[in-house]
């Protein structure tokens, strides 16, 4: 008996425009939400102090980052020495001031104001404010990110270079705010 299938190239069709309609309201739907994430972005920036101060907080993330992974490679300790310290002592001072930052600052969570206290960390923060008290001054942040900055430019590493780019900018956007 011969097989009567005529139905199955316009299913096939049909599955196809489904297929493709859904295809467009996925991309639809994903660059609505970029273009609303980039308005968030875009509204963090024009906030002055708190965008700058949430983009400082990422910065400081990527040197936390690129600082642990330059110190958890142990054998740059035998092959590059200096690089190895320099990483360790970026990591530490960073730490301080991700910790302090984080008990200092008010984040934007859902539109609502949320005080995040850490009571572990008080002591570090006092002494922060005892012996590093230009850390607590809008310029004296910008010139930490500059070295900051510059200590990640002399690795000569990509991810390296990134970040220490990343965070001179935030350095001279903190100064350049302070200057008014």
């Amino acid at each position: 008996m011969p097989s009567t299938n005529t139905g199955a190239p316009a299913f096939s069709e049909a599955t196809g425009q489904v297929a493709l309609e859904m295809g467009r309201q996925t991309l639809l739907a994903a660059s609505n939400a970029a273009q609303q994430g980039l308005v968030q972005v875009h509204h963090y920036i024009q906030q002055g102090p708190n965008g700058l101060r949430v983009l400082c907080f990422v910065g400081g993330l990527g040197v936390t980052l690129t600082g642990a992974l330059g110190v958890l490679n142990i054998f740059s300790t035998i092959i590059h020495p200096i690089d190895y310290l320099c990483n360790a002592s970026v990591k530490a001072t960073q730490e301080v001031v991700e910790i302090s930052c984080i008990i200092r600052y008010q984040f934007l969570f859902g539109g609502k104001n949320v005080e995040l206290t850490l009571c572990q960390f008080r002591d570090v923060v006092v002494t922060r404010y005892e012996y590093a008290k230009f850390l607590t001054l809008l310029w004296g942040r910008g010139l930490f990110y500059l070295f900051q900055g510059s200590l990640a430019l002399v690795q000569f590493r990509l991810l390296y270079a990134i970040v220490g780019v990343y965070m001179f900018v935030m350095g001279i956007l903190c100064i350049a705010m302070w200057k008014g």
